[in-house]
């Protein structure tokens, strides 16, 4: 299970510089770094970083030159807001092992699961259980929503629905 339901700024830069491109995408013209670092009033360096992780990962494409920046390599239409996040924040996953793992309590003693009582053993269970059928349709929700619907232009009959 990821350890924050809300992306980093990290992972938020990268939406957002994607959902820029996506929205000069079929202009087909690149769009230089430091345009879309001075549009989010972000460090150019920083925002370098972001999308060299994102170019290798194949979802832009960068062109040199006089007229030279960043473009989209897909249409928006075939990138999930689901995928970006993932490349740039890939999951950091906790282990059953993990969740159930020794602990140090108060007073320095070592709990293990082999001295707890067995209903918080199945409370924890059916904690995690829960968390991570959340963590799933999370996932879920943002692998269906793409860059594409992001970007068009909100009306009564459009407006996106954020429910899961």
């Amino acid at each position: 299970m990821t350890s924050n339901a809300f992306p980093s700024k990290r992972a938020l830069y990268a939406a957002l510089a994607m959902m820029e491109l996506a929205r000069h995408f079929h202009a087909k013209r690149a769009i230089a770094a430091k345009d879309l670092a001075k549009r989010f009033n972000l460090s150019p360096n920083y925002l370098l970083n972001i999308l060299q992780t994102l170019r290798a990962a194949g979802l832009i494409k960068s062109t040199r030159g006089a007229l030279g920046g960043y473009q989209l390599a897909l249409p928006p239409e075939q990138i999930a807001l689901g995928y970006i996040l993932t490349v740039i924040e890939p999951s950091h996953t906790t282990s059953d092992d993990d969740a159930t793992s020794d602990e140090t309590n108060a007073n320095g003693a070592r709990s293990t699961t082999a001295n707890r009582d067995a209903t918080a053993e199945l409370f924890q269970k059916r904690l995690y259980d829960a968390w991570r059928q959340a963590e799933n349709k999370r996932q879920e929700f943002l692998n269906a929503l793409l860059l594409s619907q992001l970007i068009e232009p909100q009306t009564e009959e459009t407006i996106l629905n954020f429910t899961i």
